[in-house]
Parts: C-alpha cells; structure tokens; sequence
C-alpha cells in the first residue's frame, strides 16, 4: 500500500473517531442544564468540524468543482450560517426576524450537534468514494474515440430544440416578475403563483437553462460563439438574482462557470481569484436585496447610493451568510416534533416523492405533494414559513439513523462525480445534464429531497433520450450518404486517377 493511500484511509479513521467520541460525549443532547453555555460549546466543535472537513477534502485532491465539495461548503453555510454568527461573533441581524424567539434553546443546541454529526458521516463517505472508486483515467492510454462531430450537430440541434420550446415562457416570467417588482417589491413575486393548465408554462422554463448549456459546449471549438450563449445564460440566471430570487440562480452561476471550466475552457487561476473577490460584491447584493425587497422597485431605485453605504456599513459578508443560514431552525423545528408529537416517516416521504413524478397539473392539493412534504409539515406546526434542510428531511425520516445515510450521500456523490468525469470524456452531453442536476442535489441543503425525483425525469431523462433519438438519425442520415456515395463495383468513376 502507498504512503497517499495509507494517508487517506487514515484521515478517513480519524473522521470515525471523532464522530465516536462526539456521539459518546454528546448523544443528542436531551439533557442539558446549561443550554446557552452548551449551544455556544457545540457551535464551536461545529466550525472545527467544518474547517477540518473542508481541509481534509481538499488533501485528498477533492477538487473545488465536485459535486461532494460543493455539497459541503453549501453544507456548511446553510446550516451553520447562523450559529456561528449568533453565537460565535455575536453578529445578529435585526432587520431578520428571530427565529429563536419560537424555538426551545434546547431544540437549537440538538440540531446544531446532530448537523455536526451529519456533516462528518458525509466527509467519511465522500472520501471512501474517494479511496475505492477513483480511476486515474489517461484519456489517450484508452484510446477512447468519440465522434465529436456527430455529437456537437446533435447537441447542437437539442439545444435550439429546447430553447424554442421555452424562451417565450423564460422571458414572459422574467418580464413578468421584473413588472411585479416595480409595482410591488420583491414579495409580491413570491406571493403569484399558477396552477392547473397555465403552470405547465412554468414546467418548461428550466429548459431554457439547459438548452443554453448544452448550446454552449456544442461550440467549445468556436469560443466566441460560445462565449457569447455563456454571457447570455449568465444574464438570465443574473437577472433572477435582481428580482430577489438568491438560492437556485446563485446555484446556476456556479453551474454555468463549472461547465465552461470542465467542458469549454479551465479558467485561469487570475480569473479564480477575481471571482473570489466578487463574492463580496455579490454578498452585497444579496443583502441589499432583502433590504428593498418589500418596497416597489420606482421608491428606491432613486436612493440606490444610500442603499448601497447603508449595506455596506452592515458587514454585507455577515449579513449575506445570515441571510443564508438559517436552515438549523427548520432542522431544530424538526428535533422538537419527531418523534415526541409525530411518528418517524420510516422512507414514507420518499415514494410519495416519486409518486410526484406523475404530472397533477400543479394543483399543491395533490397526496403526494401533503404527504411528501416534511417541510410543510413542519412549518404548518410551528405556524411559521422557514424553508426545510436535509436533516430535517432524513430525521423526520429516520431520527438519528440519519447520519448513516448522510454516510450512504456522501459516498454517492462524490461516486457520482468521479463516474461523471469518466462519461463526459466519451460523451459531451453528459456533463451538461449533471450540472443542472447538480443544482437540484445541492439545493436539498436547504429544501426537500423529493424534488429531485420530478425534476430527473421530467428534464435530465427527456433532454437526454431527446438527444439519442437526434444522435442516431444523424448517424443513420450519415450512413446513407456515405451508402449513396460509394461507386457502383467498387470503382469510382469520378475519380481524377
């Protein structure tokens, strides 16, 4: 056995350990005397878990881009965000509303070192996907030989497919919501919903996204043309996040630069550098957002410089994460309910989750969207609208057990990226596809697991047979040609020799 792999399987031993030796010193926290002095003691083995984690991942040559990484970091600010603002800064943002006002303290201090919990058993099953399934692949070793040609015509064609089908509902929604925002702020946005026949418009908007992306590695070989859908889709996803929406458009920006840096061109490390930097000014926005999101767009466009100091002045980084982690009170919420007032789901959830597949033409009436539904449940409880986590999803599930499939995700993630990588070298419309896949698994940070299940079949699955059906009639009409070219007897009578 090598040193780096004598290494690995050590640093994934250290991880049991330290999950052990929490488990044993913690449990879950039933009983605590001193709760404020107990929630400040676990938020800190909260932040040493995640830098130790995050490290450890990097070491092992998890790169920055991987589904299990993102997962992670993502990971880290949704469900810490918060906790390590109230109580490790003292930082405590009083334009949001306390969610710790209508949650035990007790409940709070469960939920942060059940997450911790959580967090490690990822890390463990991350690396040992890591360990056991990585394949150092040299491309021209396997000699493997794809048809690029026939692949850029075909994705070509999807793509302009997909778009055609979708732009008018994109832009109308887009149009739409910028109108709504003028008259009535950011809320009256979240407050227009469509049902029945009309929301199937809604149903084919996310293909404009991956008609775009697909379009975009179809012309890796012609950069300018490719630049310019790349600038577009930036656009779109950009102006989502203007109209107030944070979460899935800040995902699909992500998306968009890792599939350029994965598919079309690596950036460069200066072009890393400057996109670290624009955190800050994305942080501001997004704060500066949730500062104007009640008033119509016309009141404060004309205060837009005073807005903009006064944002500032807040600590925009500290109030951005604020504004992005609070999923332990869903998480909290959740430890309070099960199983002392509801019974433990047991996987129940799930199928109906896959029974949503099923199209119920929007209707939020459907079984399988009540009974599906954990973070509904939860909030419908407490009386209180404040989104969900995947450790509310899998607790509400499976209680502590939780940790042992957030093992099982780990290990399927980073499994899933490595084989991905794999595919996207024989096969350019893999990639494509499991970035906007991507946005969805990450996004069950902060939301159920159930819609995932909906959206791989409605959008991954039909964009990809679409795409075989397209790869082989284009072979097929190719294969004719070559057949009506050859000459009669073998000889070619226009032939100059």
């Amino acid at each position: 056995m090598d040193k780096e792999k004598l290494l690995s399987i050590s640093i994934i031993m250290i991880s049991i350990l330290i999950l052990i030796i929490l488990m044993l010193i913690y449990g879950n926290l039933q009983e605590i005397t001193d709760v404020q002095s107990k929630i400040v003691e676990v938020s800190y083995i909260a932040l040493f878990v995640s830098i130790y984690c995050i490290i450890t991942s990097l070491r092992e040559k998890i790169k920055w881009y991987n589904l299990f990484f993102l997962y992670l970091i993502f990971f880290v600010v949704f469900l810490f965000g918060q906790v390590f603002n109230r109580y490790l800064i003292n930082f405590i943002d009083k334009d949001l509303y306390d969610l710790t006002r209508e949650i035990d303290a007790r409940n709070i201090a469960q939920a942060i070192i059940i997450s911790t919990y959580c967090l490690l058993g990822m890390h463990i099953g991350g690396l040992l996907a890591n360990i056991i399934h990585k394949k150092k692949i040299n491309m021209k070793e396997k000699n493997i030989e794809i048809d690029e040609k026939r692949q850029n015509s075909s994705m070509r064609i999807l793509g302009i497919i997909l778009i055609a089908i979708s732009i008018v509902f994109a832009l109308s929604s887009l149009w739409k919501d910028f109108t709504l925002v003028i008259r009535g702020g950011y809320s009256s946005v979240y407050s227009d919903f469509t049902v029945g026949i009309d929301s199937w418009k809604d149903r084919l908007i996310p293909f404009f996204y991956i008609g775009l992306l697909i379009l975009m590695v179809s012309y890796k070989d012609n950069i300018k043309i490719a630049r310019c859908i790349f600038l577009i889709n930036m656009f779109y996803s950009g102006m989502q996040i203007f109209l107030g929406a944070r979460g899935l458009p800040i995902l699909s920006v992500l998306m968009i630069v890792i599939t350029w840096h994965i598919c079309v061109k690596k950036v460069k490390k200066k072009t890393a550098i400057i996109i670290i930097i624009s955190i800050i000014p994305v942080a501001t926005l997004i704060s500066m957002i949730r500062e104007v999101r009640s008033y119509p767009m016309s009141q404060w466009l004309g205060n837009m410089d005073k807005i903009i100091v006064d944002t500032i002045k807040e600590n925009p980084i500290s109030t951005a994460i604020n504004e992005m982690g609070t999923a332990i009170y869903p998480t909290a919420a959740t430890i309070s309910i099960f199983p002392d007032n509801r019974d433990y789901k047991y996987g129940s959830t799930y199928w109906y989750g896959i029974k949503g597949i099923i199209p119920n033409l929007g209707s939020e009436l459907s079984k399988a969207k009540v009974y599906g539904d954990i973070q509904e449940e939860v909030s419908q409880y407490y009386g209180l609208s404040f989104g969900g986590s995947v450790i509310e999803d899998l607790y509400a599930n499976f209680g502590m057990y939780a940790i042992l499939f957030m093992i099982a995700i780990g290990f399927g993630m980073n499994k899933l990226q490595i084989k991905m990588e794999y595919e996207n070298s024989r096969n350019k419309i893999i990639y494509p596809l499991y970035a906007t896949m991507c946005i969805q698994i990450i996004w069950t940070v902060r939301n159920n697991i159930n819609p995932i299940f909906r959206y791989f079949v409605w959008y991954i699955i039909t964009t990809y047979l679409l795409y075989k059906i397209l790869y082989t009639s284009i072979g097929k009409k190719s294969r004719e040609d070559v057949k009506n070219n050859e000459p009669e007897n073998g000889y070619n009578y226009n032939s100059n020799v």
